[in-house]
């Protein structure tokens, strides 16, 4: 599927760490934020992340953030790249997806899986919270949710991650790859300013109490004309 997609006006993002599960780490991190950068600046139309083996990806490579002083700061100089992006993002998900790789699933518009893949926020067992995606994961499933995998760290398949809303389309192992594909031409078959839109209309923040107020006081107002 990937030689199929790699032809097609996408930025493709791989982790490609095999022999970690894809965990990421600074190499990898400086490796995203620059193809972000570059995605967002030529004609592809999303940005596209995939793990380019039989995993998705692990999350944080746990020994670089023991020993590297600056690994706190560049995951979240990362995630703020992520979350800035005009462009959809959209994930495929086949095999493992923990820890920080949920946190991509969380800044994804569009989440694509495979039955087969499984999930798991493992933080707590290492005395951590999900921390820098928390708060996008929070408005993805819910705090209820959020709290219990956190908590529990217990492993959960793709029924349960799309029952969530951590995942939009399930397909099963034999039709994956075909109807990952449909989907993706979809999109492309979309124009470029009409994807930014729903994005960002996709993307507005739940209205604070004080612009509840306002708009209470502005429909007063009318009332009143």
């Amino acid at each position: 599927m990937i030689k199929k997609l790699e032809k097609l006006n996408i930025n493709i993002i791989k982790f490609n760490r095999p022999e970690k599960a894809n965990a990421f780490n600074g190499v990898v991190i400086k490796n995203i934020i620059q193809k972000l950068k570059e995605g967002e600046k030529n004609d592809s139309k999303f940005h596209l992340f995939l793990g380019n083996t039989e995993h998705f990806c692990s999350g944080a490579d746990l020994s670089w953030i023991l020993k590297e002083k600056s690994a706190y700061s560049e995951l979240l100089k990362m995630y703020v790249k992520l979350s800035q992006c005009k462009k959809p993002i959209v994930s495929i998900v086949e095999g493992k997806c923990f820890g920080g790789g949920i946190g991509f699933l969380a800044l994804s518009e569009l989440v694509i899986a495979n039955e087969k893949s499984f999930f798991c926020l493992p933080e707590a067992n290492y005395n951590m919270t999900p921390g820098i995606f928390s708060e996008h994961l929070i408005n993805k499933i819910g705090s209820n949710h959020f709290f219990n995998l956190s908590v529990t760290a217990k492993e959960f398949d793709g029924m349960t991650a799309q029952r969530l809303g951590l995942v939009n389309e399930l397909f099963s192992n034999d039709s994956f790859y075909e109807e990952s594909l449909t989907i993706i031409k979809l999109l492309l078959s979309r124009k470029d300013d009409y994807l930014k839109t729903l994005k960002k209309i996709s993307n507005q923040k739940r209205p604070s109490i004080n612009s509840l107020k306002e708009l209470m006081r502005l429909n007063h107002k009318l009332i009143k004309k």
